[in-house]
């Protein structure tokens, strides 16, 4: 998994509390302001390391499309369809781009 900036480019710091991934560029443009930011540069091993596992298991979620949390219950045909459009939808608006769901 690698994190993209809301440019679309590669995501190498975050900035404001909330941990924004954001790339140099856009990192640049929004310190360049008044107010003081909050930048953190992000690590490859700990993008890496820390998000491994919790990418296998999105991707072993969007492939099973449980209901809610019952794990014997899986949406089947259009609302299987539907729940895993919701999980790539949310993936592109986030930035995070994963190998198998939406990369």
């Amino acid at each position: 998994m690698h994190i993209n900036c809301g440019c679309g480019r590669l995501a190498e710091y975050e900035v404001y509390d909330h941990r924004e991934p954001h790339c140099h560029q856009c990192m640049m443009d929004a310190i360049s302001g008044k107010y003081q930011v909050p930048v953190r540069r992000l690590e490859v091993e700990e993008t890496y390391l820390e998000n491994r596992m919790g990418n296998e298991k999105l991707v072993s979620t969007y492939n099973k499309a449980p209901v809610g949390c019952h794990p014997t219950t899986k949406w089947v045909g259009e609302g299987k369809e539907a729940f895993q459009d919701g999980i790539t939808t949310t993936l592109d608006m986030l930035g995070i781009k994963i190998e198998g769901l939406n990369e």
